[in-house]
């Protein structure tokens, strides 16, 4: 029963460690690593008989060692099978604890914190490799200002013209309209590599399953909606003001968007508060085109990920 017990521990702690790790060094997120570190900590601290299960350790007699690990595919991956591992592991140490006089309730209380922990990372895993693909042209394809235009044909011009996002905006619209609407342009953009975005309306980006969804500052408070939407979903919030941004990254935007308008458009003229958050947890600052302006270049400005278009695509619709 003591090597049992003993290597579940090493399982357990190793699994912790890797997901602790990267979330330290892939996401530079602080709070998370700080209580997956305490989650391991507690483990190697609060055992008890460390000697007795390393005198019963032996690993030439274990009949299940040198077996190949699964294969990882992409770093989703790496968090779901070290999360399983201690998971499991924890698990077996929880049943076998009794019968060596030790409390389970430690174990027990570790496994359920961290299938918390497991979602909360892997979330922030899936959302930043969406993340990382919002640069170049973000364009907005506004319904009210495309008149009778057809939304996916403007969409095809706009990927064309070297689109990476597309947003759909409609604050007018019939719901059963715009869920067909959406529906093509999503399908669209999961053909093209484009991530799809929805404007305000959570349950059209739910219905679509559009890879994320953008609020304005009077719209659902960003909490409610990071709740509801899966955990691979962006979720974006229009801000004016560096306050405004840092409000929007506490409360888990994960983009914000640079709603200002002063001509001409240009890097050396960006607001100060774009370049003071970017590089910050949400990680991308979108910078508006000014609606004077008929064309938007193609660069994103320094301090940046991407140009947000929402007047007309690079191509004529």
């Amino acid at each position: 029963m003591l090597r049992l017990l003993d290597a579940n521990l090493n399982r357990a702690r190793e699994g912790l460690r890797v997901l602790e790790d990267i979330s330290r060094f892939v996401l530079n997120d602080r709070p998370l690593t700080a209580e997956l570190r305490q989650l391991r900590i507690q483990l190697v601290v609060g055992t008890p008989g460390e000697v007795g299960l390393l005198s019963a350790r032996d690993v030439e007699g274990d009949v299940g060692a040198g077996r190949p690990g699964g294969e990882r595919v992409g770093l989703p991956s790496l968090v779901l099978a070290n999360a399983k591992r201690a998971q499991e592991a924890l698990r077996v140490l929880e049943e076998g604890a009794s019968l060596e006089g030790w409390d389970p309730s430690p174990f027990q209380k570790a496994r359920l914190t961290l299938y918390d922990l497991e979602k909360r990372l892997l979330g922030l895993v899936l959302r930043k490799e969406k993340r990382e693909k919002i640069s170049g042209l973000y364009v907005v394809l506004d319904r009210a200002f495309l008149g009778r235009k057809n939304e996916v044909e403007a969409a095809r011009a706009a990927i064309k013209g070297g689109a990476r996002v597309l947003q759909l905006r409609d604050r007018v619209g019939e719901k059963g309209d715009m869920l067909a609407v959406a529906t093509k342009l999503r399908e669209l953009c999961a053909r093209e590599g484009v991530l799809f975005i929805i404007n305000d309306h959570l349950d059209l980006a739910l219905a679509t399953g559009a890879d994320g969804l953008h609020l304005g500052q009077r719209d659902l408070p960003l909490k409610e909606a990071r709740r509801l939407l899966p955990i691979d979903s962006l979720l974006g919030l229009s801000c004016h003001s560096l306050e405004e941004a840092k409000g929007a990254e506490e409360a888990g935007a994960g983009e914000v968007g640079d709603d200002w308008d002063p001509p001409p458009a240009t890097a050396d003229n960006a607001p100060s508060f774009a370049r003071s958050c970017c590089g910050r947890k949400c990680r991308c600052c979108i910078r508006c085109a000014p609606r004077t302006h008929r064309h938007a270049p193609r660069r994103a400005p320094q301090g940046r990920s991407a140009w947000h278009w929402s007047e007309s695509p690079p191509e004529r619709v």
